[in-house]
Formats: structure tokens, C-alpha cells, sequence
């Protein structure tokens, strides 16, 4: 008796899920923004690429690297990602893994998940002057190119 009635509620659950009625959604987190791995808010995103902004200014204004598209910026986060420290790199791949999913390129959204996390961990400058040293010199929007 007791498991046709659990497979009778199993039914019932099954059927409310799928008819979209039962909501898994814990009200005291819904809100949050400030728990780790918490999905970027947009102030936060335009802080990092501000600050970015300022660095590359900063460090190599010559080689306008603003300019870079975000797969050529990808390459370079994603080389500069193997030499961070562990808990620098759990952040950025929180946001990356967490914060990505705002319908964003992949490549635009771990850029931004790099900054965010270089930022909000006090190692945006070291990215940025990882970037300088590359070589790499922008000219236009999309047009970069490591001098020869």
C-alpha cells in the first residue's frame, strides 16, 4: 500500500513539474548578488571594463588594446588564466561558469568574467601589463596584431 501511494505521489509531482507549477526557488538567496559565485550584475561588469580601460590606458596607451576583439582578448585571458593563483582562478571560473549564462558569446562573457574577477581581486593591473607584454597592437576595432 505504502508504495502505490508513493508511486501515485511520485505521478503527482512529475505531472506538476511538467505542467511548470512547482518552483524550486530559495527565497532568502533569490535576491542575493553578494553570495560567491553569485552571477555578475551589470554594475559590476561595467566597473571591470571601466577599470580595464583605465589600466590599458595607463600601462600601454600606444597599443590600444581596447580595441581587441573579445576572441583576440581570449587568448590572452585565457593564457593568463594558467598563471594566477588557485583562488584567483575559482573566481574567475565562478563568474565564468555562473555569470556567463546572461546570453553573452562565450568569449565576450569570459572576458568580462576575467576582469570581473581581476577587479574584485586587486589583479587587474597584473593582467593588464600581461597584456602589454605580449607585444600585441591594435590599430582598429578588431585589427591586432603582435609586431614582427
Amino acid at each position: 500500500m505504502k508504495l502505490i501511494a508513493c508511486v501515485a505521489f511520485l505521478g503527482l509531482v512529475a505531472g506538476a513539474h511538467a505542467q511548470g507549477s512547482i518552483h524550486y526557488q530559495r527565497p532568502n538567496d533569490a535576491a542575493r548578488t553578494d553570495l560567491p559565485g553569485a552571477p555578475l550584475t551589470q554594475a559590476q561588469q561595467d566597473a571591470a571594463w571601466k577599470a580595464y580601460a583605465a589600466a590599458a590606458g595607463k600601462f600601454c596607451p600606444r597599443q590600444r588594446l581596447t580595441l581587441q576583439s573579445p576572441e583576440q582578448m581570449n587568448l590572452q585571458v585565457q593564457s593568463f588564466s594558467r598563471i594566477i593563483s588557485p583562488p584567483q582562478d575559482k573566481r574567475y571560473r565562478q563568474f565564468a561558469s555562473e555569470a556567463c549564462d546572461l546570453g553573452k558569446p562565450a568569449a565576450a562573457c569570459a572576458n568580462t568574467a576575467m576582469l570581473a574577477a581581476a577587479n574584485e581581486g586587486k589583479f587587474l593591473d597584473r593582467f593588464t601589463v600581461f597584456e602589454c607584454e605580449t607585444g600585441l597592437k591594435c590599430t582598429a576595432q578588431g585589427k591586432c596584431a603582435v609586431p614582427r
